[in-house]
Order: structure tokens, then C-alpha cells, then sequence
């Protein structure tokens, strides 16, 4: 008898013993799993001219070859390391202090597209412009500079609203224009690895300047391959 009870004690605190351990276990993963999603949850930082931005309206962001980001702004260029911000205005040498875009070629010169139009790059720790570099002083900017862009053979594409300027690889200035006046958008290359440019009438290509005119009915069809 008393062996009975003894062996039904023993059943009972093993399974409670096994009751325990699926609760802790339980617990373990409630809380693996917990933490695991949160940490997967985004943070999110507000910078400010309190934190070194030299404007608070921000028009364009980019990250360089080397890393760092760079920021646009209406009062001139941060570059951010993951620690701080380092400004740059006119008096460092940018064409103008808005920038709308930024774009870094293959000899890691990273060109800024302006509100004044003027051409301007950044290399090596310095800025270059009309005032500095003989080969953009050849271009009389129109209208706001928007987009900047290479083709497969390294030739500089740079659009402004009213006007495509080509930099080949001999540092030769050529103008592409048509007989029809074109308010430009934007420049990019097609799958050939040749620059195109939007229009608001259609788009032109910048090697063969066959210019394809938007048709009614022809929205979401390509254009070009």
C-alpha cells in the first residue's frame, strides 16, 4: 500500500516537473521571438540645421562609392559620415547652394545638379566649376540643372530644363539640341547602356537623336529597349 502511494507521488511530481518545464520553455520562446521582432523594427532619426544640415529642406539624397551620404539641400551640400555632418556652400566652391541631385561617374566624380544650371563636380576633397575648370566654363548653362548621367563609353550627359550638354572622353563640350524647343525632365541609359532623355513631348535618344514623340494611348508601353 504504502509503496503504491509512493510510486503515485512520484508519477505526480514528474509531471509536474514536466509542467514546469513546457511553461519555462514557453516562456524562453515567447520571449526569443519578442525580442527578435522588435529588434527588427526600423529606427528613425530626425536631423535638423541643430545637427549640421545647412538647410531643413532637403531635395536629394545619396550615398557615394566610398560610403558616404550626401544631402542636397536649399542652403547647400552635407556629406554625413555616420557621426557628423561637413557643409559646403558657394564659398567652398559649389556652382550654386541648391542642389536637386547628385551623381558619381566612373572616375568617382560626383557631379551636382543645380538651380542656377552651372555645372559643377566634386573630387578629391575639392569642388569644380566654371570659375575653377576650363572644360565646364565652355557651357552656358539654361534653366535649372536636373539630372546627370554616363553612357557605356564614359561620355558625361548633363541636362538641364532646357538644354543636354555631352562632356565626351576628350573633355569636348557638345550641345544637343532639336529644331523643336523641348522642356527636359530627366536622362537615364536604356538597356544598350546609351543615354536617353524625357521630354515633355517625348523621348530623344542622345547617341542617334532619334527622337520618339509620346502618342495618345502609348502610356505604360515602352518606347525604347
Amino acid at each position: 500500500m504504502h509503496g503504491m502511494q509512493f510510486n503515485q507521488l512520484k508519477c505526480d511530481a514528474s509531471a509536474c516537473l514536466f509542467s514546469i518545464k513546457r511553461f519555462l520553455l514557453f516562456i524562453l520562446f515567447s520571449l526569443f521571438f519578442s525580442v527578435n521582432s522588435y529588434t527588427q523594427q526600423p529606427v528613425y532619426f530626425n536631423y535638423t540645421v541643430k545637427d549640421g544640415l545647412p538647410g531643413n529642406t532637403v531635395y536629394t539624397c545619396f550615398q557615394d562609392s566610398k560610403g558616404y551620404m550626401w544631402f542636397g539641400t536649399d542652403k547647400g551640400v552635407a556629406r554625413y559620415d555616420g557621426y557628423k555632418f561637413t557643409t559646403f556652400t558657394t564659398v567652398d566652391g559649389l556652382a550654386d547652394n541648391v542642389v536637386f541631385d547628385f551623381f558619381e561617374d566612373s572616375k568617382q566624380r560626383i557631379w551636382l545638379a543645380s538651380y542656377n544650371g552651372n555645372p559643377c563636380y566634386y573630387l578629391d576633397g575639392n569642388f569644380y566649376s566654371k570659375s575653377n575648370n576650363p572644360v565646364l566654363a565652355k557651357i552656358d548653362a539654361s534653366g535649372p540643372g536636373l539630372k546627370t548621367t554616363e553612357d557605356k563609353n564614359g561620355n558625361i550627359f548633363l541636362l538641364t530644363h532646357f538644354r543636354i550638354y555631352k562632356i565626351t572622353t576628350k573633355n569636348e563640350i557638345v550641345y544637343i539640341e532639336r529644331k523643336v524647343n523641348e522642356l527636359y525632365s530627366s536622362v537615364a541609359l536604356n538597356s544598350k547602356g546609351e543615354a536617353v532623355a524625357l521630354s515633355s513631348r517625348g523621348i530623344l535618344h542622345l547617341t542617334t537623336n532619334e527622337f520618339i514623340k509620346f502618342k495618345e494611348g502609348s502610356l505604360g508601353k515602352p518606347l525604347l529597349n
